[in-house]
């Protein structure tokens, strides 16, 4: 399917292993978000966080399955639940508008674009990323 080399055929039977990495990926952000001593508002447990979603991601982006790839994103309405911050799903939706705007304005409205949003997350967030640092 287009360069798809998601799929492993056993016969007649074929599996798909970004399913059981989609599992697999689950119950280790469940594990890690149930430890005893874990707080989201910590910039490291984040970071633990977003590399177990990385790992996974990569492999199956590596197979040029992107639709599959991009279920894995689903996983920050569960790290939003657990008290991150709104800013940083805000960047990275702002990310994905600016990708989007970049084929469709002019160049000069999209760095207008850029620095206006920048400003906005800057103001939004500096007292998040303070406190999110140093907390």
């Amino acid at each position: 399917m287009g360069g798809n080399k998601a799929w492993l055929g056993i016969g007649a039977f074929g599996i798909q292993p970004s399913e059981f990495a989609k599992f697999a990926t689950a119950l280790a952000v469940a594990k890690y978000i149930g430890s005893v001593n874990f707080r989201m508002n910590v910039l490291r447990h984040q970071a633990v966080l977003f590399a177990l979603l990385a790992g996974p991601m990569l492999i199956t982006l590596a197979q040029k399955d992107t639709g599959t790839a991009l279920v894995f994103t689903a996983f920050i309405v569960v790290f939003f639940r657990e008290g991150l911050s709104p800013v940083i799903p805000a960047a990275g939706l702002a990310t994905g508008v600016l990708f989007v705007l970049t084929l469709l304005v002019n160049e000069i409205y999209l760095y207008a674009g850029i620095a206006v949003l920048w400003l906005v997350l800057v103001w939004a967030g500096r007292k998040k990323v303070i406190n999110a640092c140093f907390g």
